[in-house]
């Protein structure tokens, strides 16, 4: 693309690089200048405009965003993303449903490599999304890109992009009370829950309240489906790690009235290689109980938003 300054008559065709205010008309800039332009400026008294020129294989911004965020996201259905429309060289990716954002890092920092023109903006990944919301904006700069390096771009970064949908539309919650507990402890428990809850357009839909005793939490987890784990569970009253519902259920029952193993729990996965415990949430408790356990596993905390980024930023160079 060649950008410069040429005479009226040497303009038709070209790209307005800036804004101009004439007697009666306003030319925005990126507008492409044909004969009514040419003569409004000529009657302006313009001796000299600024435009740009395509060269050959050269992608206007419109067409070059369009082009790329349609390779970021090939199939807007599955990846729950609305492909806005282009304006000026910029298209905007929204969620169409609650739950959080899942991307390539690798593949979005390789796109804004590409060009200096080509530009890529995302939320962090794993970040927590609502119907509506802005997940990512595909931005050209200039007023075109070289087409090699568009088609580059969108080699790089197919299918980087998309939403993990929030897959369960309801959930049920056990509270347990002690003898002479104050019922508003338990509203309070209940309230904070189906917030969050709420939030990912979950329905909380059955709440029990059993006292804080086996027999009764057993009758209570009898009516929950446990899945399969991702990762083991470790329960701190065995201190080992399960992923059989069977086995997972049971010890949750033996958690109401079973000792704390967790020097064993902290020792038991200091045993399994695991290098770095993270304390999810406020304070610093149980970092610091960990460290007297077991002086060669980091700890690190993770409460605050900027905290949660870069855990996840952590996570995504380690892939």
């Amino acid at each position: 693309m060649r950008f410069g300054p040429v005479p009226p008559a040497e303009a038709r065709g070209a790209i307005l690089a800036h804004s101009m205010a004439l007697p009666g008309r306003h030319l925005p800039k990126g507008s492409r200048l044909g004969p009514a332009e040419i003569t409004a400026l000529r009657e302006a008294g313009i001796a000299e405009v600024t435009v740009a020129r395509l060269d050959p294989g050269d992608v206007v911004e419109d067409a070059a965003a369009a082009r790329l965020a349609n390779a970021l996201v090939p199939d807007p259905e599955p990846a729950a993303l609305r492909i806005g429309r282009a304006a000026r060289g910029r298209v905007n990716l929204h969620a169409v449903c609650a739950g959080v954002v899942g991307l390539d890092l690798a593949a979005v920092q390789a796109v804004n490599r590409v060009d200096p023109g080509i530009t890529l903006a995302t939320l962090a990944p794993l970040g927590r999304v609502l119907p509506g919301m802005l997940v990512g904006t595909v931005k050209i700069l200039p007023y075109a890109v070289p087409g090699a390096a568009l088609e580059a771009a969108c080699a790089t970064g197919r299918g980087a992009l998309r939403v993990h949908p929030v897959r369960r539309r309801s959930a049920g919650l056990i509270l347990s009370e002690v003898p002479g507990q104050k019922p508003a402890l338990t509203g309070k428990g209940r309230s904070a829950v189906e917030t969050r809850l709420s939030a990912l357009g979950i329905t909380l839909e059955a709440v029990r309240v059993v006292p804080h005793e086996a027999r009764a939490m057993a009758a209570a987890l009898e009516e929950v489906e446990i899945e399969v784990p991702l990762v083991p569970v470790v329960a701190n009253v065995r201190a080992c790690g399960e992923t059989d519902p069977a086995t997972i259920r049971t010890l949750l029952v033996d958690q109401v009235t079973g000792a704390v193993r967790w020097r064993e729990s902290v020792a038991w996965m200091a045993g399994q290689g695991v290098s770095e415990i993270w304390e999810i949430g406020a304070g610093k408790a149980l970092s610091g109980m960990v460290k007297r356990i077991a002086r060669e596993v980091a700890t690190r905390q993770v409460g605050t938003p900027d905290e949660v980024t870069a855990a996840v930023d952590g996570m995504n160079a380690a892939a």
